[in-house]
């Protein structure tokens, strides 16, 4: 039995599990206590300061990991070096879980992309990982959704007896789709885990192995989509920077009033003493 570990973040519960660990999480789940896996990033960040619905759906995640390099480096400055020891990525969790799902025999489903995309999933899955057993993909229609989409999809995943729902759509509607309805689907867990779907599919590069390792990634993806990704990056700068000093000065409040409540404690037992 895998317990989380965490340190505070941004007003969450950042996880400090590894990959193998953070996989085992997931799968431990079980239908009447299902768990979600979510991850946090730079440009994540800014939506926490301005989407009460998306903090709220974080806040009850299972498991937040630490996707983006910036969130590392926040944690390791406030909480201390190798706090966590690494990036845990989507793409990473989806690959880590596939290799023990493979063992396990369990079942996934895939919400999100396109038609193209899952079908290349399915073909790769079955030819990398042929313990895993498919039970459905849905491709959504682009936008918002109305009772009858919702239903159609909800009908699909519980009829479809997945024990893993993987969400690949943009942020925040991916956790925030989770956090709504995965009680009701009776999984053993789900996680959004975004460009992961491209990424398997090989229908987007990944940033070399170096670069991930060297937190790099968010440069390699700018390169590839400079429009896109960098005014995603550029934007969530400031809104990640402020929260970032708000935590550096709650941190100190904390220490100082720790001090303050222990010399006070002192000066009391000394005069206890005399």
């Amino acid at each position: 039995m895998i317990e989380n570990r965490s340190v505070p973040l941004f007003g969450l519960s950042l996880s400090l599990l590894s990959l193998e660990e953070a996989a085992s999480f997931l799968i431990e789940g079980t239908p009447e206590s299902p768990r979600a896996a979510m991850t946090l990033s730079l440009p994540m960040v800014g939506h926490l300061e301005k989407n009460a619905s998306y903090r709220s759906a974080m806040e009850r995640a299972e498991i937040v990991l630490p996707d983006g390099i910036g969130v590392v480096v926040a944690s390791r400055i406030l909480h201390g070096p190798g706090v966590p020891k690494s990036r845990v990525s989507g793409p990473d969790l989806f690959l880590t879980l596939c290799a023990q799902a493979h063992l396990q025999h369990l079942s996934f489903f895939f919400l999100g992309s396109t038609p193209e995309v899952l079908e290349r999933i399915r073909t790769r899955l079955a030819r990398e990982y042929p313990g895993v057993v498919w039970a459905g993909a849905y491709s959504p229609p682009f936008g918002e959704w109305g009772e009858e989409e919702e239903r159609r999809i909800l009908e699909k995943i519980a009829s479809s007896g997945a024990d893993i729902l993987w969400v690949g759509m943009t942020a925040p509607k991916q956790e925030l789709w989770i956090d709504a309805h995965r009680e009701e689907l009776k999984l053993r867990g789900a996680a959004a885990v975004g460009a992961a779907f491209d990424f398997f599919a090989e229908t987007r590069p990944r940033a070399p192995l170096w670069m991930q390792r060297a937190g790099l990634e968010w440069l390699y993806r700018t390169l590839q989509e400079p429009r896109r990704m960098g005014k995603r990056y550029f934007l969530s700068l400031g809104p990640f920077l402020k929260a970032f000093l708000r935590e550096i000065y709650r941190k100190r409040r904390e220490r100082y009033n720790k001090k303050s409540e222990n010399g006070s404690n002192t000066g009391a037992k000394g005069h206890g003493d005399s």
